[in-house]
């Protein structure tokens, strides 16, 4: 199976990779690939969850002393938001 690059930035680096590793382009072009493969990438919940968490912990950082922080604090005796 070929494959056709047609974006020529993407064959510029390609050929600048084989040039550097001293290899076709073929053999660049797969060495990138099993690389790019190896490297774990995080699931999408991942990244929401570390997100929130940054998120989470700026808040913290930057809220005035005198906030509660007790959930019963943001709700009314009807459990609606206060």
């Amino acid at each position: 199976m070929a494959l056709n690059i047609k974006n020529e930035a993407t064959v510029a680096k390609v050929r600048q990779l084989a040039t550097r590793l001293d290899t076709s382009c073929v053999a660049a072009v797969d060495l990138a690939v099993d690389y790019a493969l190896r490297v774990p990438v995080a699931s999408t919940e991942e990244l929401k969850l570390a997100r929130a968490r940054r998120t989470a912990a700026s808040y913290r950082a930057h809220r005035p002393a005198d906030t509660p922080l007790d959930p019963s604090d943001l709700y009314d005796e009807n459990g609606l938001y206060a």
